[in-house]
């Protein structure tokens, strides 16, 4: 599973709810994948699908806080649930590295994803 592109670049061109769904469906899919391979008790290929989302996710925060991509997100409303999600869904897991915490992480990327973005994900 990959996305066609890493960051979403909100300041340089038009970004369209279809390429903020492919991301949110992306990061949701993929933690719904790594929570059914810890039901199987397959916890190092659930621990290789939260890895895969905290790297583009922290590609993606590092750039969106930015203060001039920052600045942009915040005046639209679509953009800005967007970071809301991926500031939420990064920033609030739990020793990531950690099996106790696994299965928790990967239930808040899916639940941030519902919680900010639910109307791409529709």
């Amino acid at each position: 599973m990959s996305l066609n592109e890493a960051v979403l670049l909100f300041d340089k061109e038009k970004i369209s709810d279809t390429q903020i769904k492919s991301h949110v469906k992306h990061y949701v899919e993929l933690a719904n994948k790594g929570m059914n391979y810890f039901h199987e008790n397959k916890k190092i290929e659930a621990m290789e699908c939260l890895k895969e989302i905290r790297v583009t996710l922290k590609e993606e925060y590092k750039y969106y806080t930015k203060s001039k991509i920052e600045s942009i997100m915040w005046k639209d409303n679509k953009y800005n649930k967007y970071l809301g999600f991926i500031r939420d869904a990064l920033a609030k897991q739990n020793s990531p590295t950690s099996y106790k915490w696994l299965y928790s992480n990967l239930y808040d990327v899916a639940d941030y994803g519902m919680i900010h973005c639910s109307e791409f994900l529709n």
